[in-house]
């Protein structure tokens, strides 16, 4: 990944090594889970935004109704 990439320049490795199916397993397994974490994220994010839209429009019993 690009972290590992700059690291790896910064030690003045210059060849990439090669990706063996086992990493590349590793990385995709990686991604979905973190894709996981922002899915789960943004919804309970999108929930609480909608909690405060219901809050924010209740005006309470001296309304004037």
């Amino acid at each position: 990944m690009m972290i590992e990439r700059e690291a790896d320049q910064s030690r003045g490795e210059r060849t990439p090594r090669p990706l063996t199916p086992e990493v590349v397993e590793a990385r995709i397994v990686l991604r979905v889970a973190e894709l996981r974490l922002l899915a789960a994220w943004t919804s309970v994010l999108a929930g609480r935004a909608e909690a405060q839209r219901r809050v924010s429009r209740w005006r309470g019993p001296t309304s004037g109704r």
